[in-house]
């Protein structure tokens, strides 16, 4: 009977074992796929894994509303939702920034 379900297997073109194959269609086989139901979405950051990134930089800003996806923001109050660190300072609160001696 064991035999009967090999020789089926591998001439419908299933694979023996399992494991083998890309499940999700992202070009990672199953048994390098850490995310084997879900494609990696191929965007030059740690596209080895097979798993999507959705917010490469881990800012709290996704990747398709990012303008910085590999750049984490700054949280400063100035442009705090464009993903973008940025290297000027906040006005404080009520009023300007004190001059630069």
């Amino acid at each position: 009977m064991i035999r009967v379900l090999v020789v089926l297997s591998l001439f419908a073109g299933c694979p023996v074992g399992g494991g083998g194959g890309d499940t999700d269609g992202d070009g990672l086989s199953g048994d390098v796929d850490k995310c084997p139901g879900v494609p990696e979405d191929s965007d030059g950051f740690e596209d080895a894994d097979g798993c999507p990134e959705p917010d490469n930089d881990r800012d709290g800003v996704p990747d398709v509303d990012d303008r910085c996806p590999n750049d984490a923001e700054n949280v400063n109050g100035v442009d705090d939702g464009d993903g973008c660190p940025e290297t000027a300072a906040a006005p404080p609160p009520g009023g300007a920034l004190p001059p630069v001696p």
